[in-house]
């Protein structure tokens, strides 16, 4: 998809690395991830700063971070933020 590209893209320009695109490609596929909004660049920073210099494991730490993510989403709908 096009959204898709464009994220892998940034992804790219973050130098987040081959793998961390395979677990974006699968997220876009389950629909978790945000859409690309002005905030995209803070997400992969955010991203970035919490697994990648933790040393988490990179496929667990970005599912995390995603499903986090899609709950205060989900969150805010249901208090009308959103």
């Amino acid at each position: 998809s096009k959204r898709g590209k464009q994220f892998l893209e940034i992804l790219d320009t973050l130098s987040l690395g081959p793998k961390a695109s395979i677990f974006a490609v699968e997220a876009f596929s389950k629909k978790i991830l945000l859409s690309l909004s002005d905030g995209k660049v803070n997400f992969l920073c955010k991203i970035e700063d919490s697994f990648l210099e933790s040393g988490k494991d990179l496929e667990r730490g970005f599912n995390d971070y995603l499903a986090r993510l899609w709950k205060e989403e989900e969150e805010e709908k249901r208090q009308g933020i959103v």
